[in-house]
């Protein structure tokens, strides 16, 4: 048998940094209450937490990609200039920002929240 051997000691460090790191990131966002949302490239390729499912009243175990979100959540009168903004920072090229406020209407409650919508495009990752 032939093998090899390799210092992987950096690569873990930086594992155990990286779990750290997201593990600081989600105390902040449960503590602040704010949802998080993360748009992938694909249409239906979008990941939300539990505290964007609860103002958005999501049934916990539903499945939305853009469009559904977009016309089953963001209100009507708001639609339009959301898609826009997203559309924008989806398009642009290097990194770009959505900075609105809409509102939201709830799945489930029907309850109608004003939001502020923030998020960043980030190339290269």
């Amino acid at each position: 048998m032939t093998g090899v051997l390799q210092d992987v000691t950096a690569t873990r460090r930086l594992e155990a940094r990286q779990r750290q790191a997201e593990m600081l990131f989600r105390i902040a966002a449960q503590a602040t209450g704010v949802g998080i949302w993360e748009l992938g490239p694909g249409p239906d390729d979008i990941w939300v937490d539990e505290s964007f499912r609860a103002m958005a009243a999501l049934p916990a175990d539903s499945a939305y990609g853009y469009a559904d979100l977009l016309h089953g959540v963001v209100h009507p009168d708001d639609r339009a200039r959301v898609d826009a903004a997203t559309q924008a920072a989806l398009g642009a090229s290097g990194d770009a920002e959505i900075d609105i406020e809409a509102r939201l209407v709830g799945v489930t409650d029907r309850r109608k929240r004003w939001i502020a919508l923030k998020g960043r495009r980030i190339v290269g990752i």
